[in-house]
């Protein structure tokens, strides 16, 4: 998983510092089919291992949307409106960071067991003052990165993120989708 803009640099360097050695399930792109086979419900989110299989944990459950699936692709309809983003930091502590406004395209390979996800969302501010040990240093997102809006016209709610990640089919606890 790479961050890159808009992600703000100082707020992408300790997210990359942090993905660059990922772990086991970095993010699950959880799809459960509907009538329709043009539209899926999906659930974006960070997992935690359940016994041999990914799942999302019962205090982080992710909200649910709707996935549709242009030509060659697929792509988040409307916003999902939570999901959470594991972090691994430097004392091995986890964090899960909430995102907000969730929102991803997908290409997917000619083979369907894989893609090529760009995922954008936002940490809301609340999430701001979760120290997370990257680099060397003990750092909250609000130092690293002061809410501020472009031109200074105010405070922002949080923090864009992009970031770009490769997918392939695990084996995944349904017993644990929303």
């Amino acid at each position: 998983m790479a961050f890159s803009v808009p992600t703000a640099k100082p707020v992408a360097l300790v997210l990359n510092s942090l993905f660059y050695d990922p772990i086991d399930y970095t993010f699950v792109i959880a799809l459960k089919g509907l009538d329709s086979p043009d539209t899926a419900q999906i659930a974006l989110s960070s997992p935690v291992d359940l016994g041999g299989k990914p799942g999302f944990p019962a205090s982080q459950k992710p909200k649910t949307a709707l996935l549709a699936y242009p030509s060659g692709g697929a792509q988040t309809s409307q916003p999902q409106e939570e999901a959470y983003l594991r972090l691994v930091d430097e004392e091995k502590s986890e964090i899960f960071l909430k995102l907000q406004q969730v929102r991803v395209d997908l290409l997917i390979n000619s083979a369907c067991n894989g893609a090529t996800a760009s995922l954008t969302a936002l940490i809301p501010e609340s999430e701001g003052g979760k120290p997370i040990m990257a680099n060397g240093q003990k750092k909250t997102l609000l130092e690293l990165q002061p809410l501020e809006n472009p031109g200074g016209q105010g405070k922002a709610d949080g923090w864009q993120i992009q970031a770009t990640f490769l997918t392939s089919s695990v084996e995944f606890d349904f017993t644990t989708f929303p």
